[in-house]
């Protein structure tokens, strides 16, 4: 009879020093709702929502208002958890004209309630929109992610954040050269050998200009399914969501994430980037050595994608096999293009008198 897997143990699809090593938290529904009724005075259906390591609900009052529900995997620790907390609520109050989730305190006044397994239940304001990942972007649309990403780090960066968040984060960028090893497991030479030459590049060019430049927390996660839109408004700020993966580190690395969902394989890789840069650098321009840094750095995001969903997916997870062929697509594509050029598309956006 084979042996029940120990709950604790490393999934088969893990990656060293990453929060999925332990599984997420479980809890019943009734549970929740006991919880939820006590601490917050908040009754009504919940309906399950994805999430990679938390346990998310969305809950509906009789009144039809909804709230997000958070159950936090025991990972994530109380001090991490408390700097994001006093994130939301400082960027809550329409801070630089920002939407993002405001956390809805107990009936005893605080922001999460600790639970003895070592998770912490949050309840946050559900923001109405569309995630821009369900939407065709945009010029407008892209601008403005462009102005809210330079907007948030602008009202992040004077935040402390001692102590509070993790330095061997696998989606660091800063951490890139740690994900060499991964290149091994990928299903086909070809994205081995492109992933091995990315990491290559950082290793010998980009992390020495990184060092120079400032850090500072950051979002670090502006992926389309964290970025809420309304198609009806395109010029106006999108909503954002899911401050989890937060770390310190300068804010292009913050821009660059935000850049590279959106690298298209039409043969103009740059087309829609461009449309974030400019604004960006309208609310926050970027200097020269930024400019000439942004191209490697989008591919680095690129690459930490391969070579973590990619691994994964090589281990049994096959429901992250469109992620890795797109991150596959989007790196091919980036990489078909001189550098040289591609600095060169960055900085002709950023050039005065451009629109």
């Amino acid at each position: 009879m084979p042996r029940e897997r120990d709950p604790r143990a490393p999934a088969a699809d893990t990656i060293s020093g990453d929060w999925h090593e332990l599984p997420a938290p479980k809890m019943a529904q009734s549970t929740l709702q006991t919880l939820l009724d006590e601490h917050w005075g908040l009754a009504g259906p919940l309906e399950p929502l994805y999430a990679e390591r938390d346990l998310n609900h969305r809950l509906t009052t009789e009144r039809g208002q909804c709230w997000l529900v958070k159950l936090s995997h025991p990972d994530t620790g109380r001090r991490r958890l408390d700097f994001e907390n006093r994130v939301l609520d400082a960027l809550s109050n329409g801070t630089e004209g920002l939407r993002v989730p405001r956390i809805r305190t107990t009936h005893e006044g605080v922001l999460s309630l600790p639970l003895p397994d070592g998770t912490q239940l949050r309840v946050l304001a559900w923001l109405e929109g569309i995630a821009l990942s369900d939407v065709d972007v945009t010029p407008a649309m892209g601008e403005a992610l462009g102005r809210a990403c330079a907007r948030l780090n602008r009202a992040l960066e004077p935040l402390s954040t001692t102590g509070a968040l993790p330095a061997n984060l696998p989606w660091d960028l800063l951490g890139l050269p740690a994900l060499k090893p991964l290149a091994a497991r990928l299903p086909d030479a070809g994205a081995m050998a492109m992933a091995r030459s990315v990491v290559e590049h950082h290793e010998a060019e980009t992390a020495r200009a990184l060092q120079a430049l400032p850090r500072q927390p950051i979002h670090n996660d502006l992926n389309p399914d964290n970025v809420l839109v309304a198609p009806a408004k395109p010029n106006a700020l999108p909503a954002i969501i899911d401050f989890g993966d937060m770390v310190r580190a300068p804010v292009l690395c913050d821009l660059a994430i935000a850049c590279a969902y959106h690298v298209t394989d039409d043969g103009e890789p740059l087309r829609n980037v461009r449309t974030i840069v400019r604004g960006f650098h309208a609310e926050r321009p970027l200097s020269e050595e930024e400019q000439t840094l942004l191209p490697a750095l989008i591919a680095g995001r690129l690459c930490q994608t391969l070579l973590i969903q990619g691994a994964r997916f090589a281990a049994g997870n096959k429901a992250l096999a469109n992620t890795y062929q797109q991150a596959l697509r989007r790196l091919t594509a980036l990489r078909e293009v001189d550098p040289q050029t591609q600095v060169g598309v960055i900085r002709a956006v950023c050039r005065p008198g451009v629109s």
